[in-house]
């Protein structure tokens, strides 16, 4: 980009990486913890089935948590980037969709990923990620001379729904042998109809209730959230994930107490 487009561009797109930086660092704070539980299961029988079960738990909390952070980005991102930047940002909100959107797929997967660490077959990463970079440069370059920020992002865009979301699952299911269809249906099925109805009541939030504030835009947010939080609580959690938020919940409420 700074070969075929302005400085202009390049802030443009930079709003875009900042703001999907913090989403990757979000949805990885927990990966780590998983590598003893993933080692101790591939060393059982069964363990490819065990392993997907596995996969499905945690793929659901980072779903249900990424799911509130990813729709407020979808319904909200423009109000909030015009807020903090300026309208002459206003591009950089379609930058951030591009950038993050894959991530609804590939951040609820980092279990078969930290298995790949566990079997010793991260070649197959290796390749993979080295597949989409050269495609996300060649369509960049491509793009951005006509486009700018947004060619750039459609660049990357296409290689990681290629690359990543496409061939990353045909890897985990045709190579490593989990079990990706059953992980999609038992993962995204029961939240899908949650995420739709969110995203609707957002959208006609925006109409009705336009954000020309920052305190606008925070009431927003915060009726956003606590639809979002209702509805997942009643149409999406099962009942073993609705006991695990109440532990959390009760463990923060006495660490709050005893301070």
């Amino acid at each position: 980009m700074g070969i075929v487009s302005g400085t202009e561009q390049i802030a443009i797109f930079s709003i875009g990486i900042i703001i999907e930086g913090y989403t990757w660092t979000l949805a990885h704070a927990l990966n780590g913890l998983f590598l003893p539980k993933v080692s101790q299961l591939d060393t059982q029988k069964n363990n490819l089935h065990e392993i997907t079960n596995l996969m499905i738990r945690v793929g659901r909390i980072q779903l249900i948590l990424m799911g509130l952070l990813i729709i407020g980005l979808v319904v909200l991102g423009q109000e909030f980037v015009v807020l903090w930047m300026g309208s002459g940002f206003s591009e950089s909100y379609y930058v951030i969709l591009l950038l993050i959107l894959p991530g609804f797929v590939t951040l609820t997967q980092e279990i078969a990923y930290t298995y790949l660490f566990v079997i010793n077959e991260l070649r197959y990463r290796a390749v993979i990620f080295v597949g989409a970079s050269i495609l996300s440069v060649i369509i960049s370059f491509i793009l951005a001379p006509h486009y700018g920020a947004m060619g750039c992002a459609i660049g990357i865009f296409s290689g990681t729904m290629l690359c990543h979301v496409i061939g990353m699952n045909f890897i985990y299911w045709k190579k490593i042998k989990l079990e990706i269809p059953r992980f999609f249906k038992e993962c995204y099925y029961s939240l899908i109809g949650t995420f739709v109805l969110t995203l609707s009541v957002g959208f006609l939030l925006n109409y009705f209730l336009p954000a020309e504030t920052l305190i606008r835009f925070s009431f927003k947010a915060v009726l956003i959230s606590l639809f979002y939080i209702i509805s997942v609580w009643f149409t999406g959690l099962r009942a073993d994930e609705k006991e695990l938020f109440k532990s959390v919940l009760l463990k923060l409420a006495a660490k709050f107490k005893n301070k």
